[in-house]
């Protein structure tokens, strides 16, 4: 009876032991999942991300485009206050001159307003991108490292039940369904501690 109290102390240590481990293999499940939710959200907003940068870069492209022609424009500024609608031009004979007129030539300053603009927009959406990027990156390295930690707590709780089952199976404990594994302990303990009783009585 010494001996089987002993071994039930014992089992109940065990029993705490893995009721600790489930606990935390848990923990590391719940913030697992809560820190892939996360990446999955980061995903999502840089492939949207990604979308308007690609617009943005054809804005830009174009804007600098517009800025290549205003300063070809400004070029040939002398030669452009000589065209007169209805006569050749004198480099390619066309005899309609879209820029004869200085009203219908753009701004530069407004142009060059506009391409710095969206040149410091795409910037800004590339850093935000980046810094992104960098957070997933943490967040994976995150989830790689609980994983293992999850692998690893999971075996030693296999080890763990192996080892209680073979103690139950020894001491000849009956751990019924819906019934708590301390439960049933504390009533073998007690009925071991009566019987130890009872043995001491007789012997005094």
């Amino acid at each position: 009876s010494i001996k089987k109290l002993a071994d039930l102390d014992e089992l109940h240590k065990k029993f705490q032991e893995l009721q600790t481990l489930e606990a935390k293999l848990k923990n590391l499940q719940e913030s697992r999942l809560r820190i892939q939710q996360e990446a999955r959200s980061l995903n999502i907003r840089d492939v949207e991300q990604s979308g308007k940068i690609h617009e943005m870069q054809e804005e830009v492209a174009k804007l600098e485009k517009r800025v290549a022609l205003l300063h070809r424009i400004e070029d040939l500024d002398a030669v452009r206050e000589l065209l007169q609608d209805g006569a050749p031009c004198p480099l390619c004979g066309a005899m309609t001159h879209t820029y004869t007129s200085g009203a219908l030539v753009p701004d530069p300053e407004e142009i060059h307003r506009q391409l710095s603009e969206a040149q410091k927009s795409l910037e800004e959406l590339r850093d935000e991108l980046t810094t992104r990027q960098s957070r997933t990156g943490r967040l994976n390295d995150e989830i790689s490292s609980i994983i293992r930690d999850e692998t690893e707590l999971r075996t030693q709780a296999n080890a763990l039940s192996a080892e209680i089952s073979s103690r139950v199976s020894a001491l000849g404990l009956r751990m019924g369904t819906g019934i708590s594994p301390f439960d049933e302990l504390d009533r073998s303990r007690q009925r071991t501690r009566d019987t130890l009783q009872l043995a001491r009585n007789a012997t005094d």
